[in-house]
């Protein structure tokens, strides 16, 4: 569905004019802004609420798939010759001091990557030596084979 300027320019003015009936207190703006967009899908905005909310989620299935240590994971993966640490050391330095920085150490790094790796390896190792387990597996995951 396209909505032109005028109906979105509308929409927002009406969440604007609902927003300022609330105090304005900044720690609870999430939970006001739920509040509106409750009061407005019963209103013909529902529309506009509905695909915000669609491309929410496909914004975040974005991010998902994009996520430097999953992509740290397949790299490992495509190389043999380095731990993941390393990759994410080398490849992913942003990610690692982002994880520094919220009091992850790389000691706590690269002992849960390591742990990780040894559960997807005997993940894989049962897979190949039961191939029931991957449908069952796939069916569990609603038939999308997923890296996480």
């Amino acid at each position: 569905m396209r909505y032109d300027s005028v109906y979105v320019e509308a929409f927002m003015d009406t969440i604007e004019i609902l927003l300022n009936t609330y105090p304005a207190e900044i720690t609870e703006f999430d939970n006001f802004y739920e509040d509106v967009m409750d009061q407005l899908e019963d209103t013909p905005y529902d529309s506009v609420i509905t695909i915000n909310a669609d491309f929410f989620l496909i914004k975040g299935l974005e991010e998902l798939k994009n996520a430097e240590l999953r992509l740290a994971v397949i790299d490992r993966y495509r190389s043999e010759s380095k731990t993941t640490y390393e990759v994410v050391s080398s490849t992913y330095p942003g990610y690692l001091r982002t994880l520094n920085d919220s009091a992850v150490t790389n000691h706590d790094l690269k002992h849960s990557v390591r742990i990780w790796t040894v559960a997807w390896k005997v993940m894989v190792s049962l897979i190949h030596r039961i191939p029931c387990l991957l449908t069952a597996w796939m069916s569990a995951s609603s038939g999308h084979f997923t890296l996480f």
